[in-house]
């Protein structure tokens, strides 16, 4: 196998272990991991607001029209989320059960073009399409007892995600070496090949 296969391989493996460690991670700990992931996302708004805050003052000395209010707002709010993380777990439920109900109503009015179309199984996909309708709503009106549940259902599904990225790394690794051995079966064929010819020949 080439360098280059093999860092690929490596590189596959180490991102299925990182899935299968956080997603143990949320399962473990889900309050934890809620406060975490929203101190994630206000360091990341931090930066970006610092970012428009400082193209502000390179624009301005270009003479160009650009706001400085919203670098201000995304620093402000990525402190308050970095200092008081709880206060900010409810809403990113609900924005998220928000996103969630309308997946289900687009996935919802599918099924319908799908039902009158007279596809087979439009019924399977019109249950679970009501079924992530009911669960939006669920997340969106009790945002605060759904929480560690939700943490933890993501967290089963990345150590399944990382558990199928090792399956599949290992059969391509395998696939890869079987590849290799037969090619080298065939080179050493021709190079026996070519020094019986080349021996007939004398």
């Amino acid at each position: 196998m080439t360098s280059f296969l093999k860092s690929i391989y490596r590189g596959n493996i180490i991102y299925a272990i990182c899935l299968i460690v956080l997603g143990l991670v949320f399962i473990i700990w889900p309050a934890d991991s809620r406060q975490l992931l929203i101190r994630v996302l206000g360091a990341l708004l931090v930066l970006a607001g610092a970012a428009l805050i400082v193209l502000y003052f390179k624009a301005k000395k270009r003479g160009l029209p650009v706001s400085i209010i919203g670098g201000v707002i995304l620093v402000v709010l990525g402190i308050l989320m970095l200092a008081k993380p709880e206060n900010f777990v409810q809403f990113v439920i609900i924005v998220a059960g928000a996103f969630i109900g309308a997946s289900g109503v687009l996935n919802f009015c599918q099924t319908l073009s799908l039902a009158m179309n007279r596809f087979r199984l439009w019924w399977v996909a019109m249950i679970l399409s009501i079924f992530t309708i009911v669960f939006a709503v669920l997340v969106i009106s009790q945002p605060g007892k759904v929480a560690d549940a939700i943490f933890i259902i993501t967290g089963i599904f990345l150590v399944l995600d990382g558990i199928s990225d090792l399956w599949l790394a290992r059969m391509i690794h395998a696939d890869v070496r079987a590849v290799r051995n037969e090619v080298s079966a065939i080179v050493d064929d021709l190079e026996n090949a070519i020094d019986a010819n080349s021996q007939s020949m004398q």
